[in-house]
């Protein structure tokens, strides 16, 4: 906006008119702001000359800001180029404010608009900001005041050096967390698994051990030795299965012996035979050999121990 001498020699020298991109304001005598429509006719210089003339740039313009714009965390901001067209939309408005120099209007108005979106997004989040930002303010027209008006708005969001090691640190916290936590995830995965495979494997060798205790019972050796050549690491079990089956028999027995003795139906050394006997069909059993015979009958003429 300029301001223009306005005696009548000047004024029939210029008199000046309105375009596309200026706009003539004038100021009457009476105090009264008028946009000019075309040039001044002489009886209007002679007789209404004006106050006050001014030509006023109502053309686009565009400007370029840098500002520091906050993050969702205070202690890190986003520092924006900001790129700004604005024009003069109301001239009378700009003469009455005596607007010489829009542009640091527009640029706090940009500015705390700008602010209240940024606030909004993390400062690891520098180019969804930026993204959201431009779709937001992009085409935008907003009004700065009664004669400004921003048009369009367009910014460019970086990050400091503070900024980008901080989220440097952050990131590689994250990272060796979700490590972390991947290997507690895998360790008990792990741990159900082996878990899974011992309970399975004890299922399996009690499904085993039923049928070689049936097969102990019916005394069918072929179904032992079948099994066993498939699963060796149960002859260990299964010989003892076969002593404690085995060792029930010899204690029926002796019991047996000793309430013969009792009796007086066998004398000590007949006991000691048996009992002999008894023990080495045990181990005869367990090798697979046949059960030794019953000792010899007494001779007459062997005294009673």
């Amino acid at each position: 906006m300029q301001q223009q001498q306005v005696d009548r020699a000047s004024l029939r020298k210029l008199n000046p008119v309105s375009s596309g991109h200026t706009s003539i304001v004038y100021v009457t005598k009476r105090g009264e702001y008028v946009r000019g429509a075309g040039r001044l006719t002489m009886g209007e210089i002679w007789l209404s000359t004006p106050k006050e003339l001014y030509t006023v740039d109502v053309a686009p313009h565009q400007d370029t800001f840098t500002l520091h714009l906050p993050s969702k965390e205070q202690a890190f901001s986003f520092t924006a180029d900001v790129r700004v067209t604005w024009r003069i939309v109301d001239p009378v408005a700009a003469v009455r404010a005596k607007l010489d120099n829009p542009v640091p209007a527009v640029g706090h108005h940009v500015e705390e608009r700008l602010r209240e979106h940024a606030r909004g997004f993390d400062v690891e989040n520098a180019v969804d900001a930026e993204r959201q930002i431009n779709l937001d303010f992009g085409d935008r027209v907003m009004a700065v005041n009664d004669a400004v008006q921003v048009q369009r708005c367009t910014v460019v969001l970086k990050l400091d050096e503070e900024a980008r090691k901080h989220i440097a640190s952050r990131t590689e916290h994250l990272r060796a967390m979700e490590a972390a936590e991947r290997e507690r995830e895998l360790a008990r995965e792990r741990r159900v698994l082996a878990q899974d495979e011992e309970e399975h494997d004890l299922k399996m060798k009690k499904k085993r051990m039923d049928v070689y205790a049936n097969a102990l019972r019916e005394d069918d050796q072929n179904v032992l030795a079948l099994m066993l050549a498939g699963h060796g690491e149960d002859a260990a079990a299964v010989i003892n299965l076969m002593m404690q089956q085995k060792q029930l028999q010899f204690d029926a027995a002796r019991d047996m012996l000793d309430k013969l003795l009792s009796a007086n139906l066998v004398n000590r050394r007949d006991v000691a035979s048996i009992m002999n006997n008894a023990g080495t069909a045990i181990v005869s059993g367990v090798q697979g050999a046949k059960p030794l015979l019953p000792a010899p009958e007494p001779r007459d003429d062997e005294d009673d121990e």
